[in-house]
């Protein structure tokens, strides 16, 4: 019953589990797990959710379903997702797909595929995001999956982004927005305006970008996907850099300290490398070119950051790189040491001191 809460939904599903349990069903106690795992991710209770998967895996197996296998091994992939173990998350997805493939299920197929190419493009691994979603195009073409279609579509757009291939991005983003708008999916009608306003950024089109941000946020509905959420960093961090560049410095510190400490509070990874990229570029445009070069140079450690066109297009131009730095300066420490330095520690230190 979608009328009621997500904490209210979570204590029915597991009250379903423990009667399937009791009745000896598994098929029933598989799905029930399965949707109590989907259920306690939303509400943030990720030790319920692993447990849920873990036993639901665990039914599938002793029971011969493999379907429920790809159910539980795709629900464990995105827990390892949402905790930023991303080549856990590729590990699970690649076994589901392998399942999937082997029983001709072509849904099983384009989940396991799709939500591995958005884990590759965390993960900083462009190219490879690009094939795998790609061929996810292709089979949503092929089966005439609009809703599915535009998931892709999206998503490999949001993998050409970081490769720095704007205008084929733009293009993916135009075909995903036109076949949302169809579906209703508001989640991917905000994303795909926010896309080609993340390129304006890059063009130096700040007045544009801010304007292509703000329509984005103003789509009815929130982005609540799991796989999908760094979207709302994104949107954030950007809309923080066109007021920056706009002038608006005040506001944009606002926009960044928000995102930092959403980051933190929910232990999202990519969520801080965008702050960490947005605040770096606002401490070397107030002046403070040192601080800003070791934020952003333990942000770029992390191959989401460092191997992306699109960061050091919107933010690395901005920052003063070591050989520019007078030979007087000592380099800060976090240059030559970076692994001495906890980013989420770093992270914490950030909030206080921009509170």
């Amino acid at each position: 019953d979608t009328s009621q809460s997500e904490d209210t939904r979570l204590k029915h599903a597991i009250k379903a589990s423990a009667l399937f349990r009791e009745s000896d069903y598994p098929f029933g106690l598989a799905y029930a797990l399965a949707v109590s795992a989907r259920l306690a991710i939303q509400c943030g209770q990720m030790n319920i959710a692993a447990q849920c998967l873990a036993e639901s895996l665990e039914t599938c197996e002793e029971a011969g379903d493999q379907l429920g296998r790809t159910f539980a091994l795709i629900g464990l992939g995105n827990l390892a997702f949402t905790q930023n173990d991303y080549d856990e998350s590729l590990r699970l997805l690649g076994i589901s797909l392998d399942i999937a493939e082997e029983m001709d299920s072509i849904e099983r197929t384009l989940v396991s595929l799709l939500y591995m190419g958005i884990a590759e493009t965390y993960s900083g691994r462009f190219r490879q995001a690009q094939h795998i979603l790609e061929r996810c195009v292709r089979s949503t073409e092929e089966q005439g999956l609009k809703a599915w279609q535009a998931m892709s579509l999206y998503c490999l757009g949001f993998s050409l982004l970081h490769l720095g291939e704007y205008d084929h991005a733009i293009k993916c983003c135009q075909v995903a927005l036109s076949f949302a708008e169809k579906t209703k999916d508001w989640e991917i009608v905000s994303l795909s305006i926010m896309l080609p306003a993340a390129v304006s950024l890059a063009n130096r089109d700040f007045r544009s970008a801010l304007r292509g941000f703000e329509d984005a946020a103003r789509v009815p509905g929130s982005i609540r996907t799991a796989w999908l959420i760094a979207g709302e960093g994104l949107g954030q961090v950007g809309r923080g850099m066109a007021l920056l560049k706009t002038g608006r410095l005040n506001a944009a510190k606002s926009s960044f300290t928000t995102l930092l400490q959403h980051a933190v509070s929910a232990h999202r990874l990519d969520q801080l490398l965008y702050a960490i990229a947005g605040i770096s570029t606002l401490l070397a445009e107030t002046g403070d070119e040192m601080r800003a070069l070791e934020l952003y140079s333990l942000a770029a450690r992390h191959p989401f950051v460092g191997n992306s066109c699109w960061f050091e297009d919107v933010f690395g131009q901005y920052i003063e790189k070591p050989s520019t730095v007078s030979p007087d300066c000592r380099m800060p420490k976090t240059i030559d040491k970076g692994e001495d330095y906890d980013l989420w520690e770093v992270a914490e230190k950030l909030v206080n001191r921009l509170h």
